[in-house]
């Protein structure tokens, strides 16, 4: 069954901005999923004789405090936090043709100015001023957790609510929490190249090193050859300490290179 919200409520503003004895005028603000999953361990493991800690021990203390709040905003448990037969009822019809209209009989009267409007007409903007006007008092971040409970409910219970409502509204998950935003890691390819270039001027054909032959001296192609022979640092390094030999031979080079960069 649907249902149009469309009959007007005299003096439904006075009505639900007079605090309820024992309850407190804030509406019901945690993530809706999370009230239904509470109503569906209830009716698994039946209404026990009080609503406490010991029943809501597979919810956060956060979400827990938020049940216990819901709970009482509708009617569903007292102040000492006794079920009522608006609970057991609502509990009964769970999971059967029975659900809608227990729910919006729960939201028509708590939430009474609400239908007031035709929620499938109405603007988004219409829509947040009735609430805020209805349920004053709370910050912006708690009203706004409260709507997204009432729209929850609504929809839930098969009351019609056009995109119009909803646009600009953010989706929730499951748990309630807003989804994260996976973030897109940022390409290396920049990087990459940016290695492959500095690479590509430090080496030579067959992978060897030119770091210690300056690119500035006109040298002769058989003594460059020459000196490419001979390991560099880095090669040193990994292989172990160059012979005598190729010591000596060394510092003839680079005797021979600083002579050549003072006759230059």
């Amino acid at each position: 069954m649907r249902y149009i919200l469309a009959e007007t409520v005299e003096d439904g503003f006075q009505m639900a901005a007079q605090p309820i004895a024992g309850r407190g005028n804030t509406p019901p603000y945690v993530p809706y999923p999370s009230f239904k999953t509470l109503i569906g361990e209830l009716r698994e493991h039946g209404v026990p004789s009080r609503i406490d800690r010991s029943v809501l021990r597979r919810f956060s203390g956060i979400i827990g405090s938020q049940l216990l709040t819901t709970l009482r905003f509708l009617g569903l448990i007292d102040d000492q936090n006794h079920p009522t037969e608006r609970l057991v009822e609502l509990v009964a019809a769970s999971n059967t043709s029975e659900w809608g209209a227990k729910v919006v009989a729960v939201l028509q009267a708590e939430y009474a100015p609400l239908f007031g409007l035709d929620l499938g007409n109405a603007t988004a903007l219409h829509f947040n001023e009735t609430f805020r006007k209805a349920f004053p008092g709370s910050a912006d971040s708690v009203t706004q957790k409260s709507i997204a409970f009432f729209l929850g409910a609504a929809k839930d219970s098969g009351i019609v609510i056009r995109d119009r409502v909803l646009v600009g509204r953010k989706t929730r998950a499951a748990n309630g929490s807003n989804p994260k935003r996976r973030r897109t890691p940022k390409s290396d390819d920049g990087a990459k190249a940016n290695g492959a270039s500095a690479g590509t001027a430090g080496q030579r054909k067959g992978g060897e090193s030119d770091e210690a032959l300056p690119l500035s001296l006109n040298l002769d192609p058989l003594l460059l050859q020459l000196l490419r022979r001979i390991p560099s640092q880095r090669e040193r390094m990994a292989e172990g300490t160059a012979s005598p030999l190729v010591q000596d031979i060394r510092g003839q080079r680079v005797g021979g290179l600083r002579q050549c960069g003072n006759a230059d």
